[in-house]
């Protein structure tokens, strides 16, 4: 993400963009430097996630803005493979709860968390999503690429049952699926406060 950040602001003629890599909750900046702050699918894994808002916010001059995207608890094609990962390995529903997909997703969580680390005007919106994949392996791929949570609930499974818990995986997929490959639609909520 950072390398293409990087790319996209090169192209765009922005000469004083940098990238690093740096651990939110641990956030090593000066205080007050910047304008604006953004979060794309990343809050709702975080372990401390006061902390982290909080140092975001110290962040920020007086004024400025923070952004967030997290994942909404309607999007299906997130928590499908999750829910038969989990079965497969014999894992509680609840085990879920602590991998973080959905931490942010219930009425007035996400807002409550901005609200509580300081920021003011927050406002959570939900928005649309739409993904499409011309085939149902390119899916699955998608989901093996993207989704490592999955793979570390099977973990402890053999070859044959993480074999059988993907195949499953796979042809639930099949219910997105229509004449023009794999469409998925799902949501994600859109979180703004200011300093």
């Amino acid at each position: 993400m950072l390398k293409t950040a990087a790319e996209a602001a090169h192209q765009a003629g922005l000469r004083n963009v940098t990238t690093q890599v740096m651990d939110a909750q641990r956030l090593d900046v000066v205080v007050e430097s910047f304008d604006a702050t953004i979060s794309r699918l990343g809050l709702m894994f975080m372990p401390d996630l006061p902390g982290a808002l909080a140092r975001i916010r110290s962040a920020l001059k007086p004024g400025g803005r923070f952004a967030a995207i997290v994942t909404s608890s309607k999007s299906r094609y997130i928590a499908l493979p999750l829910e038969i990962a989990c079965r497969h390995a014999r894992r509680p529903a609840s085990a879920l709860d602590k991998i973080g997909f959905f931490s942010l997703s219930g009425p007035g969580v996400f807002e409550a968390a901005l609200t509580n680390a300081g920021f003011s005007n927050v406002t959570v919106q939900a928005v649309p999503t739409r993904r499409w994949y011309p085939s149902r392996a390119d899916a699955l791929q998608d989901r093996k690429n993207s989704c490592p949570e999955v793979g570390e609930l099977m973990a402890d499974l053999n070859d044959a049952e993480r074999e059988r818990a993907w195949a499953e995986i796979e042809q639930a997929m099949g219910q997105f699926e229509g004449s023009n490959g794999v469409e998925v639609s799902g949501e994600v909520l859109v979180g703004v406060g200011t300093k």
